[in-house]
């Protein structure tokens, strides 16, 4: 790390958004499709709680992101609402999550 580089410019989840904050803002313009990655977010999550014997939680995210009625919106707000809902080492692993769906968004489009 250079003396101008504090940890904080140096870490790529130091700029991560609530996701219903994030998927608000306009898609990019280099092809990032938000509605198409959030299902891959939230079974993501579903796992994670699942792992961590949350399972009403994991079946409710399941629930959401399988209809076809949900939107990115209701689905983001509930990934965000889960995240305070759930223990604080769960809270951060799905952060985490968030920072990889945000991050790496383009690439995840294009996978799916």
């Amino acid at each position: 790390m250079t003396t101008n580089q504090t940890p904080e410019t140096n870490n790529p989840c130091a700029g991560t958004l609530p996701m219903a904050e994030w998927v608000e803002i306009p898609d990019d313009p280099d092809g990032a499709c938000k509605p198409c990655i959030l299902p891959v977010g939230a079974a993501w999550y579903a796992e994670e709680l699942k792992e961590h014997g949350q399972d009403a939680l994991a079946a409710q995210i399941e629930r959401l992101a399988d209809d076809p009625s949900t939107t990115p919106l209701t689905l983001a707000q509930t990934l965000d609402k889960i995240k305070g809902d759930v223990t604080p080492e769960i809270g951060i692993r799905l952060r985490e999550f968030d920072c990889h769906i945000q991050v790496n968004a383009k690439n995840l489009s294009e996978e799916e």
